[in-house]
């Protein structure tokens, strides 16, 4: 069932993008339009713009004022640590591991053991130029 909520939220993005040629704002009147219209051929599932499932991070980072005490989590390591910063009070960050659901800020977070990278890492990286430069 969430699947198929998922899939046609997604489908509504994607209608709204190459049908409409908008994407911004992304949960907007077009968006809407298509999710309707999808709603009115499947009967069954509902299209939102939110859901109450719990998301399994990847990547977390901690701000490192101890008064904040903001976390960040994300699907990819999309935070650099040298050139971002807190939002909420401009502090420095550090990775941390992935707290659980209702984890304290205020009760001390593991930082992030950096490990050497896989044989399949290592290969990955010192392949994926020349097999981009053949496509």
């Amino acid at each position: 069932e969430r699947l198929r909520a998922t899939l046609l939220h997604e489908m509504c993005h994607a209608a709204a993008w190459l049908l409409d040629g908008v994407h911004t704002p992304p949960h907007g009147k077009n968006f809407k339009k298509w999710a309707t219209i999808a709603m009115k051929k499947i009967k069954n599932v509902s299209v939102t713009t939110r859901h109450d499932y719990e998301i399994a991070y990847k990547f977390a980072w901690a701000c490192t004022n101890e008064e904040c005490g903001a976390v960040i989590k994300r699907q990819s390591r999309s935070v650099q640590v040298e050139k971002h910063c807190c939002a909420s009070c401009k502090g420095k960050l550090i990775e941390i591991e992935v707290p659980t659901r209702g984890q304290s800020t205020k009760a001390g977070l593991t930082p992030k053991v950096k490990r050497d990278p896989s044989g399949f890492s290592l290969f990955v990286k010192e392949n994926s130029r020349s097999v981009r430069q053949q496509m």
